[in-house]
């Protein structure tokens, strides 16, 4: 009678809507290991939960601060305090977010939530175009840490569990990553056989993070000989040749970011230029720096955020006609200095690095998981995405991955 109750109540659900700013809040559970399609072997067994679904930016936004304590108990503490930061991302608009939320027992609406029931939660974007959604279900947390928050112990089985919650309801593509993962090789298997799609892991390695040191001259030990040299010279030249100093939140308007951007290398559209502007101005912890000559032409511009003893930059921008004297170094050395001031203990780079002080950071694992149906989208985006997507873009990009290996569930 009660299976009979559950299997009532699941097609009930009302994923399908996909408004803006509409909560879901779907109790679906209990979901045990005995229903999931995908069983983990490596890590410990995820007890049985309940399923709310968040959609919308506002939505999600109204549980912000239950996100923040999870984090904090699940050792993860700054890893939820941006999400409206990154919901507010140009480059998301166009995707609706859902956030999954495994809860110990059912709760009767998002107004009665509390962190503590939570046992861990997803954050996914979907397509859409024309406000119709499209079922292609992707992270915009590519370094796989801040997306999926649930302790240590069970978060890559929560990642999985929401994974399965997708295929069950029709996904054509899911793309999730999440860092030291435990979803790789003969850890995923297929329960419903016949089922039809297709999976894959590909495993990235980043290098972003830079541990800082109580100084300056002590942290820059630590890098090799050639990356201290060029910290200190690079800095030097500018200072002695064009008159250069650091300036922290500098007096400058909209107008004069967004023409200055124009005149950098690989410029942003204006809009992404005015939301960085304007983020960086109001952003709680956020950091707006720049470097700038003698005569007040402004050279280098950088933003990012502080949370905990981690500072994270964001973006760096820099003017073209400059680029013999290694504007992005310079600006390094002075981050380096000031950030080490401010108390910091890590200095990373958002979406990382391609400059020679990476070879001295500590590595990152991150793990991409790749689920598509059987259905005739997702066939087609197995074999044509990675050809028609824009290069850059990150699920092109794990498609065209030389380490997928497409496996049958």
């Amino acid at each position: 009678m009660h299976r009979r109750r559950l299997r009532a109540h699941r097609t009930r659900t009302a994923f399908e809507a996909h408004r803006e700013r509409e909560i879901l809040a779907d109790l679906e559970g209990p979901l045990s290991s005995s229903s999931d399609s995908f069983a983990v072997e490596s890590v410990p067994a995820l007890p049985d939960t309940f399923s709310m679904v968040v959609t919308g930016r506002e939505a999600i936004l109204s549980v912000q601060p239950l996100l923040v304590e999870l984090a904090s108990r699940s050792g993860q503490l700054g890893d939820a305090d941006y999400v409206d930061y990154f919901l507010m991302q140009p480059y998301t608009g166009g995707k609706i977010p859902h956030l999954f939320l495994l809860l110990s027992s059912p709760v009767d609406g998002v107004a009665k939530l509390s962190s503590m029931a939570i046992v861990g939660a997803v954050l996914i974007h979907e397509y859409q175009v024309a406000g119709i959604p499209l079922k292609f279900f992707v992270t915009d947390d590519h370094a796989g840490e801040r997306n999926v928050l649930a302790a240590e112990a069970v978060r890559s089985a929560v990642a999985l569990r929401v994974v399965n919650q997708l295929v069950e309801r029709g996904a054509h593509l899911i793309v999730l990553s999440l860092r030291d993962a435990v979803f790789t090789g003969e850890s995923i298997m297929r329960r419903h056989a016949g089922a039809g799609g297709m999976w894959a892991v590909v495993e990235r390695t980043l290098t972003r993070r830079l541990p800082l040191a109580e100084s300056f001259d002590t942290t820059l030990a630590r890098l090799g000989a050639h990356t201290r040299r060029n910290l200190r010279y690079y800095r030097r030249r500018v200072e002695e040749q064009m008159g250069c100093s650091f300036v922290a939140n500098p007096a400058m308007g909209e107008e004069e970011f967004v023409a200055l951007n124009r005149l950098c290398s690989y410029p942003t559209p204006d809009f992404v230029s005015r939301w960085r502007y304007r983020t960086a101005r109001t952003l709680r912890g956020g950091i707006f720096a720049g470097i700038r000559g003698s005569d007040g032409a402004w050279l280098s511009m950088v933003g990012g955020r502080r949370y905990g003893r981690t500072t994270s930059i964001d973006w760096q921008m820099n003017q073209t006609r400059f680029s013999g004297y290694s504007l992005s170094t310079v600006m390094r050395s002075y981050l380096i200095e000031q950030e080490i001031a401010a108390g910091a203990q890590t200095l990373l780079f958002e979406g990382g690095t391609p400059h020679s002080m990476q070879l001295s950071f500590p590595p990152d694992r991150v793990c991409d998981l790749l689920v598509t149906s059987d259905a005739f989208a997702g066939r087609l985006l197995r074999r044509y995405a990675a050809r028609v997507l824009p290069k850059g873009n990150f699920v092109a990009r794990a498609l065209a991955s030389p380490d997928l290996a497409w496996r049958p569930w």
